[in-house]
């Protein structure tokens, strides 16, 4: 699936928009598609029974789709909502461009939600174009729109989900320190399926639920494979941000990272990374060489309402920081053997790979060896390809020249969790 970069909004807040937006469609709105289409089917009979030809029939619209909205759940909280008649024209017109644009626009679902929000308004009444997009065929694509997002985020995930008992092979129950830089189950178990996964392995691995009495380390079972996969392989630096604009396009499954997020978390990933006492960033978080980003918070307090029983209780206090820490950087173990580079046979210069003596601070590794490297092969975009033991190839990476972070999947991909595309989350060093 190819789509154009995300761009963002300039007339509204663009990171709660966005996550309040794949709030609404994954909570409120979600399971609700035949909703949806009742009240877009209402709304565009109206339109041809009922035109707007005076101050009462503009109001009558406005309180019709304000109902349609509400029944729906796709009322957004805050993210719409202006107080100044030219933010709401200004905005009203931006999301009309989006939404009459191009279909491969990332933010289409995300506009076309806006835009059915701000012609809620009560002063889009003396707003010029307000009449004018609500008796224009654009309400109707915005419905369209979100309905096409609407089934692929309701879409139950498909193929056999076994139970995993616990990792193969009999080595990765973790008592030994050695393997990841860490012994503490249930902390280490979904890391080697991870990878494992990712390599092609299994296309059926699940971290379900309900495998421990114990209710906070099933939890930590559960997630602790996340934040690796959204900071070391997606290469986001805002996690958040990143989950919700991969659930506004509809959960696409363009690489196997994505495949691997949308099978095992889908939107819940949305909740872990939006709880308030963000567990998820490493003890070392400096070692990354960027700033880690923290937009779902701005969410926090409109998932506890909306999730229910238990709101973001599940997704907390469950020590993933330290061994994430631990995992990512081992910053109290001395790496015991250096990492050795090949270029592989026949290929390209830039294509490497670089073999580490063991998983441990894999991370720390990747970025020291591959700065270093690029630094060697100037000029030349590098591919490395990094092999761990005893889990074996953990993915093939290219360094951003927008962001400087190291990632393991399509670019485009990894900008979806970045906040500022105008300076690089991590500065690139000249020398080492």
């Amino acid at each position: 699936m190819r789509v154009d970069p995300w761009v963002p909004f300039e007339s509204l807040h663009d990171s709660l928009l966005t996550l309040e937006s794949a709030a609404v469609l994954c909570w409120p709105a979600r399971g609700r598609t035949a909703e949806a289409r009742g009240v877009a089917d209402q709304w565009q009979a109206a339109r041809l029974v009922l035109p707007i030809v005076d101050e009462s029939s503009l109001r009558g619209a406005i309180s019709r789709l304000r109902l349609f909205l509400l029944e729906t759940g796709l009322s957004l909280p805050t993210a719409a909502k202006v107080e100044s008649i030219g933010q709401l024209e200004g905005a009203l017109l931006e999301m009309r461009a989006i939404v009459e644009g191009s279909e491969r626009d990332p933010r289409r679902a995300v506009a076309s939600l806006a835009l059915l929000n701000l012609a809620c308004n009560g002063l889009v009444e003396t707003c010029d174009v307000g009449p004018e997009i609500l008796q224009s065929e654009t309400i109707n694509k915005a419905w369209r729109s979100i309905i096409g997002v609407l089934l692929k985020v309701s879409r139950r995930h498909e193929g056999p989900s076994p139970r995993l008992l616990r990792p193969a092979p009999e080595e990765w129950s973790a008592h030994d320190p050695e393997l990841v830089g860490d012994n503490s189950p249930p902390w280490t178990w979904g890391i080697g399926p991870l990878f494992h996964t990712l390599a092609g392995w299994d296309s059926t691995w699940q971290m379900q639920r309900g495998l421990f009495d114990d209710r906070n380390s099933d939890n930590a079972r559960y997630w602790a494979p996340l934040p690796t996969l959204a900071i070391a392989l997606l290469g986001w630096s805002d996690p958040a941000i990143g989950v919700a604009r991969w659930i506004v396009q509809g959960m696409p499954r363009s690489c196997p990272e994505l495949t691997v997020l949308a099978r095992v978390w889908g939107h819940d990933a949305l909740r872990y990374f939006s709880a308030p006492q963000m567990d998820w960033i490493p003890y070392s978080h400096h070692l990354l060489k960027f700033e880690v980003g923290t937009s779902g918070r701005l969410i926090s307090e409109v998932l506890e309402r909306w999730c229910g029983e238990g709101g973001l209780s599940d997704c907390q206090g469950l020590h993933i920081q330290a061994h994430l820490d631990m995992q990512l950087f081992a910053p109290d173990r001395q790496i015991r053997e250096r990492p050795r580079c090949f270029r592989e046979m026949n290929a390209e210069r830039g294509r490497l790979v670089l073999t580490l003596g063991d998983i441990a601070g894999w991370y720390s590794q990747l970025q020291r060896e591959g700065d270093s490297l690029a630094l060697a092969f100037s000029g030349t975009e590098l591919e490395l390809t990094i092999v761990a033991p005893p889990v074996g190839a953990l993915g093939t990476f290219s360094r951003s020249t927008i962001t400087g972070v190291w990632h393991s999947v399509p670019h485009e991909v990894h900008l979806w969790g970045h906040q500022d595309y105008g300076r690089p989350a991590r500065q690139i060093p000249n020398s080492l």
